[in-house]
């Protein structure tokens, strides 16, 4: 069961092509900016713990088939988001505005996941 206002799969998935040019865009700003000099590592960081938390959640999700795990690790994509955002803010701030839609739509999915886990257990 989900939610009257749950978006249809094809919105999802054109939002998510949307984000994840939004977040390549960001990332190659920064690597011009920076390349992989120590002021970006942060940034380099956070990026692949976002991304490993983000694959992780159709691993639950549909592998798994494990909606509150899904939904925790999707409270840890939206948190780390935020956390890349910030740290992008301090190096590169177009870049930095380039993953607010992002960190937006992850703390969407994470109310998201929440209730469609709360109607069905």
């Amino acid at each position: 069961n989900k939610p009257d206002w749950t978006p249809s799969g094809r919105l999802i998935g054109t939002i998510w092509s949307v984000l994840f040019a939004f977040i390549s865009l960001a990332a190659a700003l920064v690597y011009a900016t920076y390349n992989l000099r120590k002021a970006a590592a942060p940034f380099w960081i956070m990026l692949i713990i976002n991304y490993l938390f983000n694959q992780a959640f159709s691993y639950f999700q549909f592998t798994e088939k494990n909606v509150l795990a899904a939904a925790a690790d999707s409270f840890f994509v939206a948190l780390t988001a935020l956390a890349l955002a910030l740290i992008t803010l301090r190096i590169h701030k177009r870049a930095a505005l380039l993953l607010v839609p992002y960190v937006l739509w992850s703390f969407f999915a994470t109310y998201l996941a929440f209730a469609i886990y709360g109607m069905n257990h």
